[in-house]
């Protein structure tokens, strides 16, 4: 008997009808005694017989159903066990992420999700720009985020959001000229105030206005990532220009955060290589971080 018949045959010894078993099955009747027939020509004798209108299992039937009944029970633990991998979420996730991502933003994503989550486990990195299709290749992360990226037909991208450019900055550093623009700060109040020049190859410099850093004296602080420039506000009086994610590990009342008008903005993606699809913890994880940042971005 094959798998099919050996359901059938549970179903109407259980069921004690054709009828009864096919409601079980939602097949229809002449289904159920098309398998039950074709189950008794492999095996050569009967398995059920008809009396007044009854439907009998054999006595060979009985001595089966012993058997049938406790393949149908491991049966019942394997689709048992296949649910709970569909519903279920747990692994390991490695995860490439900009150091500006890595100071603040990702580590709330990451604590929200295992609250949601308890059973998957993390493994996150700080990498930079240049170094995310080898960390993809070698296999060292599953997923990288960034902004400002490179693509390659060897990897695909995943839309999470936009971010915004700002200014940091110590309190009172720009009060005086933000009560035109409110809760942002024009580029014209940065004239005349320090700020901390990015290096070439920062992220972030290669969109922010031009003639924030143009028309300058050469700076007296360089930075060579947000978080560097981040930490020269703290300490030095200087104005960043950071990425609201770095703010997010700064901005404590001891540092202002407040976006650039006109507005400029970024993208930021997840990137995978093409040939190792995401996973489905993946995909949930990186909803999460979506939702975060259009709460942000709110």
């Amino acid at each position: 008997m094959n798998l099919r018949q050996i359901e059938v045959f549970h179903a109407v010894y259980m069921a004690g009808s054709i009828s009864g078993a096919s409601r079980r099955l939602n097949v229809s009747q002449p289904s159920v005694s098309k398998v039950i027939k074709h189950a008794e020509a492999g095996l050569g004798f009967k398995l059920f017989t008809l009396a007044k209108g009854r439907l009998s299992p054999t006595e060979e039937a009985h001595l089966l159903f012993r058997d049938v009944a406790d393949l149908h029970a491991r049966i019942d633990v394997f689709n048992q066990g296949a649910r709970n991998l569909r519903t279920a979420v747990a692994g390991h996730m490695r995860i490439g992420v900009l150091p500006s991502l890595a100071l603040a933003f990702t580590p709330k994503v990451v604590a929200r999700f295992r609250t949601l989550h308890p059973g998957v486990s993390f493994e996150i990195s700080a990498i930079q720009h240049d170094s995310f299709l080898h960390v993809l290749e070698s296999r060292e992360c599953d997923f990288v985020i960034g902004h400002q990226l490179i693509f390659s037909a060897d990897v695909e991208a995943v839309a999470l959001g936009q971010g915004r450019v700002g200014a940091l900055f110590q309190p009172g550093a720009l009060q005086e000229t933000m009560r035109d623009n409110g809760p942002a700060v024009s580029v014209d109040a940065l004239c005349g105030k320090e700020i901390v020049g990015l290096a070439d190859g920062v992220a972030i410099g290669a969109i922010t206005p031009a003639e924030i850093f143009s028309g300058r004296p050469a700076p007296s602080l360089v930075a060579r990532s947000v978080f560097i420039a981040a930490a020269l506000a703290r300490h030095s009086g200087a104005i960043a220009i950071v990425d609201e994610f770095t703010a997010m590990g700064y901005a404590d009342g001891r540092l202002l955060f407040r976006p650039l008008v006109p507005d400029v903005q970024f993208e930021l993606v997840a990137l995978h290589l093409a040939a190792q699809p995401l996973s489905r913890i993946a995909h949930r994880f990186l909803d999460l971080k979506r939702t975060m940042i259009a709460e942000i971005s709110h």
